[in-house]
């Protein structure tokens, strides 16, 4: 087949990824507030879970076809993506905002979680060179547990400024057998999306990442590249999205929240389900790509926090910009063999 074609298939991948997370996250919420389930805990689990879907089912479909490179590489090239490229761009458009649980809980979890990953990715170095830069399932299980914890103080810290939840008691009292009936039709068309979701996210990840391989195999370049980057800025584009189209309306303190948490999330339960699934030996990873993950975190923490701010300037926004394209630009040669 045609580099074109593969570009098409991946491009209907990703449609078929997203349009999934969107089935799976509205069913799966109407589902729950019929079953009573508070809007705290769907705002901290299926929501949370429908805005990395693309993400997780790439990453775990690519641990299940053995493509260990594609799997660790879209984590690490969407944290970088996240922070350097949307926030970068974000910014620019309109100054971004940091709250005071991004500076105090989340951007300091993110550093935390990154550099954990980056230690459990350096087995070659630490052990002098005897095991090769494996995540294994002790890794993953480690990074799921830190995931709970994490929630915990997520759960912990909104509990404490939820809004009134709406009662819904009162609403199926007034419910007479007309409603009933729409009801039950409602719910029963919140479990085929579900159902049509989970169709969409499974069938649409393999087609991404068989297309992914395919180009990396076509341009003669490791997947671990195209991983990093056409498959981490795919993944992105719906945080991406979001994120312009708040700077845009002057709410770009949105994007803060989305990125820090995704960032966290793709680490700690990606990554860690992944691993968890099957052990992770990536043979194109390199350390400075964790490197510059930890950097992106790092850039953030100073200028929300060092600087005493709590502000991303539109410079700042320039300056992760900045670091954005010379990694890019690193990855281009490196796949040219030029410089490296």
């Amino acid at each position: 087949m045609s580099i074109l074609l593969y570009f098409l298939l991946l491009i209907l991948g990703l449609v078929m990824i997203t349009a999934g997370a969107n089935f799976l996250t509205n069913g799966s919420v109407t589902i729950a507030e019929r079953l009573g389930v508070s809007q705290l805990v769907i705002g901290l689990t299926i929501v949370g879970f429908g805005t990395s879907a693309p993400e997780l089912v790439v990453s775990i479909t690519s641990a299940l076809a053995n493509k260990p490179d594609i799997a660790i590489a879209n984590v690490v090239g969407s944290n970088i993506s996240n922070i350097l490229l949307i926030l970068g761009v974000s910014a620019m458009i309109y100054p971004i905002r940091v709250t005071h649980d991004a500076m105090k809980r989340d951007i300091p979890i993110a550093m935390l979680v990154t550099a954990i990953c980056l230690v459990m990715a350096s087995d070659h170095l630490l052990t002098g060179g005897f095991s090769g830069n494996i995540i294994d399932r002790g890794d993953g299980i480690v990074l799921l547990c830190f995931l709970i914890f994490y929630l915990y103080l997520a759960f912990m810290s909104a509990a404490k400024e939820k809004a009134p939840e709406t009662d819904l008691s009162s609403l199926e009292e007034d419910l007479d057998k007309s409603k009933a009936k729409h009801a039950t039709r409602t719910l029963l068309l919140s479990i085929a999306k579900v159902i049509g979701g989970l169709a969409l996210l499974v069938f649409g990840g393999r087609l991404f990442v068989d297309n992914a391989s395919s180009i990396a195999r076509s341009w003669g370049v490791s997947e671990a590249i195209i991983g990093l980057t056409i498959v981490a800025i795919g993944t992105s584009l719906p945080e991406l999205a979001t994120s312009v189209v708040a700077a845009v309306k002057r709410q770009p303190d949105l994007a803060i929240g989305n990125v820090v948490g995704s960032s966290i999330f793709n680490i700690l339960f990606i990554l860690g389900a992944s691993a968890t699934i099957t052990p992770l030996v990536p043979a194109g990873i390199q350390l400075l790509d964790y490197l510059m993950m930890l950097v992106a975190v790092f850039l953030l923490f100073i200028f929300s926090n060092v600087l005493g701010r709590a502000m991303i300037s539109r410079k700042e926004g320039i300056a992760l910009l900045v670091v954005y394209v010379a990694y890019m630009t690193y990855l281009i040669l490196q796949s040219l063999g030029i410089g490296v």
